[in-house]
């Protein structure tokens, strides 16, 4: 693999040119997924040297990632400082209501600036790197490589334009989608991304803030869920990770290390959608509506030309879906049924009829952690789309999933349905789901299968043969600096690390920012002799409203995205 980073990176003169506002900095390390349990467990064991001395030496604790708990959204509540209510990113697609469809969510569509804008509206110079969700870039005082995922005929992936040659040149491979093959190469895409950071750290000491995800935790943990020995390996490699930074911190940087949400085992799925249909909220097309739903068109895209690709189109429309699903698929071998479900993924098709069921959600909503939110179907010929309405539909899934009982020892799985106005609020609201169910935290919300017979008679909830590993609310905070307290331990959401930095660096935080300043963290004296400015006066088009979101140029994920987020368990 050409991942190795090979020269010396050279940044353009006035990218991190001499600023004279640079008293204080801050790093900000993200490690998607990271677990603060494994954390404290290898800490007691005396494997994680740099772990302790955040511990030690600085305040660290358990940080909440309320729902979804999914990486896109994690990180776009972390570089906001607001919820999902606001920015409106609430998973990798984004359902647009005008057209009823689903579009590949990008850093357009968020409708709150990131923490870098506010820095740059300051003065201030940033270097973002890697922050899943920020493609394509926006223009900031410094530079910024984005994170996935990233569209290959996209455009530029960096700020300025012109530094993606630059990390051509060094052999610098753009966060596209890839497959790991092994361990190594997990951590040979750590490695890569450092290395950049290593080369801007070293070009200049002209910065205020830099910003840094490293995704591989994450990826790796799904992977390798039950092998114990490389989960510690990897910890142990992250912990080298923050030694590095260590190195670049001086008496006036503060070192932030974070994550989007924590992962745990689980051994459980609960088939939401089987629940659906089961009980009347979500209905079937019968198998010859489903092949009128085949288009020539999404077929064509996928394949080369000739008289071969029209033959197989004409046979898998007509006679092979067909015959499959009505009795000849349980027999069929591994690679029949495999590529059977591959065409339907191309072909996008689905076997639910979108006029006649009331709630529907999208198929990777959920399908990480223990929580998954549905919309209430407007289109539905089958309710009265009143207020009055939606508040019983809601009502009466809520009292059924808090009564449902797991099939096998016959206890409550479900612990809350909530309405989106009980956890969200802003301008974004009405992008959200309406309803988002919780259930027990060794379940996860698995995605819904393109088979009717799946369906209708298969088991709503499920226990694994193997332990997996999935997305949960408590994610991981550690920080070290000038002005941080020794050994406290502190509770904090993700909406509160942007205004945190901001503080640390002397910027006022505007007023429409949901997170607070962690002052647990911070040391008495140094709040009194600086207190907390809130910006009252801020531009009001600093957040945006649904209607200025324009979808008319958004696309749908590339497959390669799509691939590699079932890949990542987003099936």
């Amino acid at each position: 693999m050409e991942r190795n980073v090979n020269g010396k990176l050279t940044i353009p003169s006035d990218l991190l040119a001499n600023n004279n506002n640079n008293n204080q900095r801050s790093i900000v390390l993200g490690f998607d997924g990271l677990n603060f349990d494994i954390v404290q467990d290898l800490v007691k064991e005396g494997k994680l040297n740099n772990f302790s001395r955040l511990i030690e030496q600085g305040s660290f604790g358990i940080v909440d990632c309320p729902p979804p708990t999914n990486s896109i959204a994690g990180w776009t509540s972390f570089r906001t400082g607001t919820n999902t209510g606001k920015h409106g990113v609430y998973n990798y697609e984004t359902f647009v209501e005008k057209d009823y469809r689903f579009v590949a969510t990008d850093n357009k569509m968020c409708g709150a600036k990131s923490i870098w804008d506010i820095l740059s509206r300051n003065d201030k110079r940033s270097i973002v790197l890697n922050i899943i969700g920020t493609y394509p870039p926006t223009s900031i005082k410094g530079a910024q490589i984005c994170g996935r995922p990233i569209r290959e005929d996209g455009g530029s992936y960096t700020h300025p334009p012109e530094l993606a040659k630059e990390l051509e040149r060094i052999n610098y491979r753009a966060p596209f989608p890839r497959k790991y093959k092994n361990e190594d190469e997990y951590y040979e895409g750590i490695d890569c991304v450092c290395e950049i950071a290593d080369h801007f750290l070293q070009e200049s000491t002209s910065w205020d803030f830099l910003a840094l995800v490293l995704i591989e935790p994450d990826a790796f943990q799904h992977v390798f869920a039950d092998d114990c020995e490389k989960i510690k390996n990897l910890y142990l490699k992250l912990d080298s990770v923050i030694g590095k930074f260590l190195k670049h911190c001086d008496s006036r940087t503060t070192l932030i290390v974070c994550s989007d949400h924590g992962i745990a085992k689980v051994d459980n799925a609960f088939y939401i959608e089987r629940w659906l249909c089961k009980n009347g909220y979500l209905k079937l097309l019968p198998y010859k509506e489903q092949r009128k739903e085949i288009k020539w068109e999404k077929w064509n895209d996928k394949n080369k030309n000739g008289l071969l690709k029209f033959i197989l189109f004409k046979l898998f429309k007509d006679y092979i879906h067909t015959v499959y699903y009505c009795g000849v698929g349980a027999l069929a071998p591994k690679k029949i049924k495999d590529w059977v479900k591959g065409k339907e993924r191309e072909l996008g098709l689905d076997p639910v009829d979108w006029r006649k069921s009331i709630i529907f959600r999208s198929k990777r909503d959920g399908s990480t952690s223990n929580n998954t939110g549905f919309r209430i179907n407007k289109n539905c010929v089958n309710i009265r789309h009143t207020k009055a309405e939606y508040e019983r539909i809601i009502n009466q899934i809520n009292e059924k999933l808090i009564e449902f009982r797991e099939e096998y020892t016959n206890k409550k799985i479900v612990k809350n349905v909530l309405k989106d106005s009980d956890i969200y609020h802003g301008n974004m609201i009405n992008r959200l789901p309406d309803v988002i169910v919780q259930v027990d935290d060794n379940y996860y919300c698995a995605p819904y299968s393109s088979n009717n017979e799946d369906l209708k008679y298969g088991p709503v909830t499920e226990k694994f043969a193997e332990v997996k590993r999935f997305h949960t609310r408590e994610g991981s905070f550690f920080a070290l600096g000038p002005c941080i307290k020794k050994g406290q331990k502190v509770n904090c959401n993700i909406v509160d690390i942007a205004p945190t930095v901001l503080y640390i660096l002397g910027v006022q935080i505007p007023s429409y920012i949901d997170g607070k300043v962690i002052d647990q963290a911070i040391e008495s004296q140094y709040l009194n002799q600086n207190p907390v400015e809130v910006e009252t006066t801020h531009d009001d088009g600093v957040l945006l409203d649904e209607d200025d979101c324009n979808f008319k140029d958004a696309k749908q994920l590339d497959q390669s995205i799509r691939d590699e987020l079932i890949r990542l368990g987003y099936e």
